[in-house]
């Protein structure tokens, strides 16, 4: 399930599913308003042991200004 909301500072964008083994996983992402930034937060209750959780990410490019 994905929902989004927009607040006066950011856009915040909210994926619920599952992860391996079938236990739940959510996903929150905050893109600001007036700053490049992204915020990310994983939440993986109960993921077995020894579950290594690796995220990647693309190098920065250059940033792209609205006007």
């Amino acid at each position: 399930m994905v929902s989004a909301y927009s607040g006066p500072l950011a856009t915040t964008v909210v994926v619920e599913s599952t992860f391996y083994g079938g236990q739940p996983c959510r996903r929150v992402m905050h893109f600001h308003k007036e700053h490049p930034r992204i915020a990310f937060e994983n939440e993986l209750p109960d993921i077995p042991h020894p579950t290594v959780v690796v995220a990647k990410f693309p190098p920065a490019a250059g940033i792209n200004n609205r006007p």
